[in-house]
């Protein structure tokens, strides 16, 4: 499957999972997988959430902190967030 984001609307969702500002996203779902891609303006975030089902990977420049530890990265890195992880807002 070729998925061409720039033909998805973008959906804007302020203060996503209790989070800072917008996140913004074009979104590809069906009945196996979610598929999105997202951006964050500088100083936006993303509230605590624990993925209970699914994975996330994150690419970026940015940070995140996962199991209390924070991680700064730069563009082209990925992180993952597997299943059961709980990634919280960067302090």
């Amino acid at each position: 499957m070729i998925l061409n984001f720039d033909a998805i609307d973008e959906q804007v969702i302020p203060n996503f999972k209790g989070g800072e500002k917008q996140f913004k996203t074009h979104l590809y779902a069906d009945e196996a997988c979610k598929i999105m891609r997202a951006s964050l303006e500088p100083g936006a975030s993303i509230g605590l959430h624990t993925h209970e089902t699914d994975s996330e990977i994150v690419e970026g420049n940015g940070s995140c902190s996962k199991r209390r530890r924070k991680r700064n990265s730069a563009g082209g890195e990925l992180s993952l967030l597997p299943e059961r992880a709980q990634p919280q807002p960067a302090q």
